[in-house]
């Protein structure tokens, strides 16, 4: 299943294998460090590899309006924030702007260019003995397309 590992600011600090063949859209971006944040809001490609971008835009911007009230001192929340300004669903617009609740876990959809569009559940679960960092896994359900064209993806890394 793919995973990766990033810290507060959503900057991903490792990927396993996995992650690295599904999400090589973001990971190619020249908006780095690589971070789904900046991938979606800064990074014209994301159109390509999101399919609900306009509802991600929305749900990340949120993020980042919740990473700057809570972690804004936090040198690569500053940095992120910095790069966000001027982007309308990071600053919000304040009244109609939704506000971020936890989202410990949800789903996402990635358009693969060899595999299709994947379809997973994730969760993001804090590190205790790392401050700050977050593990975030992806997991297809059993038998399902998604299921399938990972063990392809798999597959070919390994064979």
């Amino acid at each position: 299943m793919p995973a990766w590992v990033m810290d507060r600011a959503f900057d991903i600090v490792e990927a396993n294998w996995l992650a690295k063949i599904v999400h090589q859209g973001m990971l190619a971006s020249p908006y780095q460090p690589h971070n789904p944040i900046r991938f979606v809001l800064l990074d014209p490609a994301a159109s390509l590899w999101t399919p609900d971008i306009d509802t991600q835009r929305v749900r990340l911007g949120a993020t980042a309006r919740y990473l700057a009230a809570a972690h804004a001192t936090d040198p690569s929340v500053a940095r992120l924030l910095r790069e966000l300004s001027g982007v309308p669903e990071a600053a919000g617009d304040g009244a109609g702007a939704p506000t971020w609740t936890a989202m410990p876990h949800g789903t996402m959809r990635v358009a693969h260019p060899d595999a299709g569009l994947l379809t997973f559940g994730f969760e993001l679960l804090n590190l205790p003995a790392d401050d700050g960092l977050i593990l975030n896994v992806q997991t297809p359900s059993p038998g399902t397309r998604t299921q399938a064209a990972l063990d392809r993806l798999g597959g070919q890394a390994t064979g």
